[in-house]
């Protein structure tokens, strides 16, 4: 896990000077699936090739996350403490929901149909996160009361 203690404060201050947090994003989304599709296709039994390709796993983990949480609080003003309270929750409101249905999964497929299943679902994070508004001019970016009023105005 030292990727998770090392990685965000290195890569957030690269991030606030460069402000390019959807190419990180796209980059550890890429990771991920590389790696899942590691763990489904990979016969080794060495623990030194398991071990590496879990550190590989935190890397990649670790870059996405620190991207999220970067191009989250560039765009979330820090009054609006229910969009920010809503944030921090989803991820165990995300647990929650998750882990029945990959019970579900591992039991009825094996756990190889689990990462696979995940491999998939990360593809299409790939579409969302391409259509996500890049941060490198995000002061100049309208924050999302002025886009949620302009698209009330249009129904």
């Amino acid at each position: 896990l030292l990727p998770f203690l090392f990685i965000p404060s290195w890569l957030g201050h690269l991030e606030d000077d460069h402000k390019n947090e959807k190419e990180f994003l796209i980059f550890s989304i890429f990771g991920i699936i590389f790696i899942l599709l590691a763990f489904v296709y990979t016969n080794s039994t060495s623990v030194i090739y398991w071990a590496m390709l879990l550190f590989i796993s935190r890397i990649f983990l670790s870059i996405g996350e620190t991207s999220i949480n970067s191009y989250f609080f560039k765009k979330v003003n820090k009054t609006d403490t229910a969009v920010i309270s809503i944030f921090a929750s989803s991820k165990n409101i995300a647990f929650f929901v998750a882990t029945p249905i990959l019970a579900t999964l591992s039991f009825y497929g094996g756990i190889d149909l689990v990462f696979l299943s995940i491999a998939f679902l990360l593809v299409f994070m790939l579409v969302l996160v391409s259509k996500l508004h890049d941060t490198k001019n995000y002061e100049k970016h309208r924050t999302w009361q002025e886009i949620w009023k302009r698209s009330k105005k249009r129904a």
